[in-house]
């Protein structure tokens, strides 16, 4: 289920690197779920055989892709309003990942890839519990910086849980649309999942966005901001490396011709912070 072969990336000319400090999160009223699935009958089982980590050792996230509409004012008035909003819900960065080439190698990061269109930058905020992580996403301390947020920058991102991120761990993040529920889940998935075997990849985080999916597959209902999609999922692996190397690897290239049948993807290769 991760991504694939076509590594394209649609994202507006990036002027500055921004130090992607904290404020990564949610635009002001508009915090709202993310988009309700089109009419799926079965809730997919993402990837099933790849579980994740389950039990006390769940977190909450808070991750996403941005674009940059003025670096200058992200980076000296932005983001310094932004990161105290963090501290009373305990949340910090874990990620923070250049996609645009040339502003990766301006900030000293390794080269991404990726499919759909993401943005140019993609970030990851951890929290103890996912209760804290929507405290924050939906309290009066962000609520206070969403306007400012909203000039400088273009966010989607979603509330989710997962099992721990490794620092240092090389991922894949991403969001997907179902096409075909029924298929993605009876052929694809399987035909998918053995292909992170040789790679040591597993999920880390598999959350459905849309309420009623959330409620048919037992997850807690997440909120989101901006065009995400039905299902938030992230892969994690040893190191970049390995992740790169799945997701270009010749294994996940044989299955993709049938997930782009299926789902509609999102994603980018990135490296966790260490």
């Amino acid at each position: 289920m991760g991504c694939g072969a076509s590594h394209h990336y649609e994202t507006p000319p990036a002027a500055a690197s921004p130090e992607v400090a904290p404020a990564a999160a949610p635009a002001a009223a508009a915090v709202e779920a993310a988009p309700a699935a089109p009419a799926a009958a079965t809730s997919p089982e993402v990837a099933p055989a790849a579980a994740v980590e389950a039990g006390p050792s769940k977190k909450g996230y808070v991750y996403g892709f941005f674009d940059l509409k003025n670096a200058e004012e992200f980076k000296t008035v932005y983001s310094p309003m932004a990161e105290p909003t963090l501290e009373p819900y305990g949340g910090k960065f874990i990620m923070k990942h250049a996609l645009v080439p040339a502003m990766a190698a301006k900030m000293g990061m390794k080269e991404s890839k990726g499919f759909g269109t993401t943005g140019q930058m993609a970030f990851m905020l951890e929290f103890e519990s996912f209760e804290k992580a929507m405290g924050w996403f939906t309290g009066p301390e962000y609520a206070a910086v969403l306007e400012k947020r909203d000039e400088v920058a273009d966010f989607k991102m979603a509330v989710v849980e997962g099992g721990p991120i490794t620092p240092g761990a090389g991922l894949v993040v991403g969001f997907f649309d179902l096409k075909d529920p029924k298929e993605f889940k009876e052929v694809y998935s399987p035909m998918a999942e053995p292909t992170l075997d040789p790679y040591g990849g597993k999920f880390a985080i598999k959350h459905a966005l849309a309420p009623e999916m959330a409620a048919k597959m037992g997850m807690k209902e997440s909120k989101g901001f901006g065009a995400t999609g039905q299902m938030a999922f992230v892969l994690q692996f040893a190191d970049f490396e390995k992740a790169m190397g799945w997701f270009t690897g010749s294994e996940y290239a044989a299955v993709l011709e049938k997930r782009d049948q299926v789902a509609d993807f999102r994603m980018a290769v990135v490296q966790a912070m260490g």
